[in-house]
């Protein structure tokens, strides 16, 4: 982001330097303007010691997650290895094929460095972000199950309801049909109501959404829970629902003899 990269003459023996991130630089210093800035490393119980150097701020670099997808960027702070060496690192290697194809390779350039240097948890980028995201990935495919349940339970209960009601109305029809009313003017009729019914259930239902949604929020990432499409779409389908379960039985029910539907109990 500004500043410079470390080189091959940050050695142990060069002046002490550090990058750090973009949420350091923000934090620290003002205007996030923290190039030839100089830190240290630890609190007042390393104010003493070979550790505790003052180290000047080279370069500032992006913010990386090292704590899951859904937690926030820390403050962080990069050191050059010929000048904080540890026993334990990581290397990443970028491929251009299949990166377990390099697997053998690797580990026999390592052996050829030293044969007693272990290797572990050789994976690839994705496996990583796979491990990362399962826990959220799971509770995310509970949720859509029952979800998925939840909304074909409520379109079974508004065919099962709406034709239910529009049966029960087939004496109503029948005298509608007797007094000369059109079979177009029977659907509109009944079909109207329906829409009228649809319509009142799924606004109940969006402000009951609206108001449960950030109950959510948790369990999504980058994604807001108020999501229009979905939003649109599910209400569409329980409208549709409603007018197919209205529009069966009215259609059946028009079918019928006006003298066999004023006598239909």
């Amino acid at each position: 982001m500004s500043g410079r990269f470390f080189t091959p003459r940050d050695e142990r023996t060069a002046p002490a330097v550090a990058i750090v991130n973009e949420t350091l630089a923000r934090q620290y210093f003002a205007a996030g303007n923290a190039v030839g800035r100089r830190i240290k490393n630890g609190g007042p119980e390393r104010a003493i010691g070979p550790n505790n150097q003052w180290m000047t701020i080279v370069g500032v670099v992006g913010d990386v997650t090292y704590s899951g997808l859904a937690s926030a960027p820390e403050p962080t702070v990069y050191l050059p290895f010929r000048q904080a060496s540890s026993d334990t690192m990581y290397v990443v290697v970028r491929t251009i094929g299949d990166p377990h194809a390099l697997a053998a390779p690797i580990r026999d350039v390592v052996s050829g460095l030293d044969k007693d240097i272990p290797i572990a948890r050789l994976s690839t980028m994705d496996e990583l972000m796979s491990e990362s995201v399962a826990p959220p990935r799971f509770r995310t495919t509970l949720v859509g199950i029952f979800a998925a349940i939840g909304l074909l339970l409520a379109a079974i209960g508004i065919y099962g309801v709406m034709a239910y009601a529009v049966t029960e109305r087939t004496h109503e029809i029948g005298v509608r049909a007797a007094l000369g009313a059109s079979r177009r003017d029977l659907l509109r009729l009944v079909l109207g109501e329906a829409a009228g019914l649809a319509g009142a259930g799924i606004a109940a239902g969006l402000a009951g959404s609206l108001a449960t949604m950030r109950l959510i929020r948790a369990l999504l990432f980058h994604v807001e829970p108020t999501d229009p499409a979905t939003v649109v779409g599910i209400s569409v389908l329980l409208a549709v629902t409603a007018l197919v379960a209205s529009y069966v039985p009215a259609r059946r029910a028009m079918r019928v003899d006006p003298m066999i539907a004023l006598r239909y109990e």
